[in-house]
């Protein structure tokens, strides 16, 4: 939230607007994630933390650490690679788009 919050402002988005999808696509990768999950057999504790991470921010770092640690960890680091990667790339496409 504080990552996207940030780049939002920087690119003149309006905040609550970034809230309000930031929770909505957190929560519905929480819900629908572990299913999916479990549909396409998905079963190694690095893929399942490093998925949920990734699409659900810490909601999903947080269920990856209720299934154990090394789902946590990797849940974690999935969240704070990407929340790296966005705060540098995004403004970077941004400059460049507007060339």
């Amino acid at each position: 939230m504080p990552i996207a919050l940030t780049v939002s402002n920087t690119l003149g988005g309006l905040s609550s607007v970034t809230v309000i999808f930031v929770l909505v696509s957190a929560l519905c990768s929480l819900m629908v994630g572990p299913l999916l999950l479990k549909t396409l057999g998905i079963r190694t504790k690095t893929a399942k933390g490093l998925a949920m991470g990734l699409s659900a921010q810490m909601l999903g770092a947080n269920r990856s650490l209720e299934w154990g640690e090394e789902e946590g960890a990797m849940g974690s680091v999935a969240m704070t690679t990407s929340a790296v990667f966005l705060s540098v790339s995004v403004p970077l496409i941004s400059v460049f788009l507007t060339l």
